[in-house]
């Protein structure tokens, strides 16, 4: 990862923060994204035209009408703060489409993406496009997200460990000795 990749990932995981904190973002498992709009549906950025939301930016929307808020996982939020850091995505796009998965891996990496999704998620999640997903690494990462009942304060952590560690999700080191004696443990099993 080149230090300005770094450099946007802490942005990023900044921005999902300030969000957050904003209660722009809805933390919800099991959800990349989900754009609502909390007005009358007459005001409604639904209520446009389908070639009217393709032509609008999304940063633009979000930004103006504070109505509008996104339920989202820990890639979802890192997605749409990235869309909203680079102002490249159309509100269809946003609404219709939803998360481009290659953007987020060619910024912060496909390993880091399964942590920091295991951990929202509270479970092993490997994107199937990540090839040799490490296991027991995806577990405590999951063991890790366990700690944290509450998910907007687990997807607050996630990104505070973000930003913490230069734009890598690390697990704290109680975890990756969990995980590597897990693993010498079935490395002795198949001697």
């Amino acid at each position: 990862m080149t230090r300005r990749n770094r450099a946007l990932c802490v942005k990023v995981a900044r921005d999902v923060l300030a969000q957050l904190r904003l209660k722009r973002y809805s933390a919800t498992p099991g959800d990349y994204i989900s754009v609502n709009d909390n007005c009358p549906i007459e005001d409604s950025i639904f209520d446009m035209p389908f070639y009217e939301q393709n032509s609008k930016s999304f940063k633009t929307v979000f930004k103006e009408k504070k109505s509008v808020t996104c339920t989202v996982c820990a890639l979802g939020a890192a997605f749409v703060s990235l869309v909203n850091i680079k102002n490249d995505y159309s509100l269809g796009a946003m609404t219709h489409t939803g998360m481009n998965w290659g953007r987020l891996e060619a910024l912060f990496g496909g390993d880091n993406l399964n942590l920091m999704e295991s951990a929202f998620e509270q479970c092993c999640c490997d994107n199937a496009e990540v090839k040799n997903a490490d296991m027991y690494d995806l577990s405590a990462a999951a063991e890790w997200g366990l700690q944290y009942e509450n998910d907007e304060q687990r997807l607050a952590n996630i990104m505070r460990n973000v930003v913490r560690n230069n734009g890598d999700f690390k697990l704290p080191q109680k975890f990756v000795y969990k995980a590597n004696r897990a693993r010498r443990e079935e490395d002795r099993e198949y001697v």
